[in-house]
């Protein structure tokens, strides 16, 4: 499970943090689709980090309880 966590985790922080993904040809901020694509990222982050924090605590009450 660990093992499982840590890989989840280093894939979906290179795709995040990619330069590639980031930074591409013809990355151009006034276009119109410029704003949903940022807001979808932003949101998309978001709710990494909620799920996260969500698996953690679900993990840490079932590893309190079975103590």
């Amino acid at each position: 499970m660990k093992i499982r966590s840590l890989s989840l985790l280093a894939v979906s922080s290179a795709t995040i943090f990619s330069q590639s993904a980031l930074a591409h040809s013809g990355h151009d901020h006034s276009h119109w689709s410029s704003s949903a694509i940022h807001s979808a990222t932003f949101f998309g982050i978001i709710i990494l980090v909620g799920v996260a924090a969500y698996s953690v605590n679900k993990h840490l009450a079932r590893k309190k309880i079975s103590s």
